[in-house]
């Protein structure tokens, strides 16, 4: 799930096993033969503006811009076939620079963490156009991130230039209510210690 908070829209996105690349295309697919870019060379330079007209506090022009990458996005990507390991809309082409930091938190929490988040953004202006959301299940694994409990995960984004602050915003904002950190995101916004005690078989891995 993808959040665009500045206009109150999410896009959600799902692949699902076709019987074959003819029988979607049969059942009004687009038949896409090469990587499924989640945003083409088009829709960056107008996520670029968009950012740029952010930067100028222009934001209702601003917002105008993420509406149109919407719109092509949907029409894109609305209902296609291609490779099973082509298709999931990755920021593989045609991503703009920047850095992430992602949280996973008790799904049993979703609701609480999800309001939380929304009153933020009601108040105060994205530094980034979107934040991502998604659900893994629970494991057993020693480091995992849901270990014994299944997990809503949320990726904020910003800019390099401004994602410090904001990172810490949004890390201070949310603690309480247990996330863990993904181990490769955002680490260097984090409190040793608070990570630590997120995840209580840490010892037996280290052992």
């Amino acid at each position: 799930v993808v959040v665009y908070p500045t206009i109150k829209k999410a896009t959600i996105w799902m692949a699902n096993p076709v019987a074959s690349r003819e029988a979607a295309v049969a059942n009004g697919a687009k038949n896409n033969s090469s990587y499924a870019n989640f945003r083409n060379n088009e829709e960056k330079e107008m996520l670029e503006s968009f950012l740029d007209l952010c930067n100028e506090n222009k934001f209702e022009e601003a917002d105008r811009v993420l509406e149109q990458v919407l719109e092509s996005q949907i029409q894109r990507l609305k209902h296609y076939v291609g490779q099973y390991n082509h298709v999931l809309c990755l920021e593989r082409n045609n991503g703009i620079p920047h850095a992430d930091i992602e949280m996973n938190f008790s799904y049993e929490k979703h609701k609480e963490v999800l309001q939380t988040v929304i009153d933020y953004y009601e108040n105060n202006r994205l530094p980034y156009y979107n934040f991502e959301i998604r659900t893994t299940n629970q494991d057993d694994a020693f480091l995992s991130c849901c270990q014994s409990r299944p997990g809503m995960w949320i990726d904020f984004q910003a800019k390099a230039d401004v994602s410090h602050d904001f990172f810490y915003e949004m890390t201070s904002m949310l603690k309480h209510f247990g996330y863990r950190k993904h181990w490769a995101k955002g680490m260097d916004n984090s409190d040793p210690s608070y990570v630590i005690e997120q995840f209580p078989d840490i010892a037996k891995f280290i052992e």
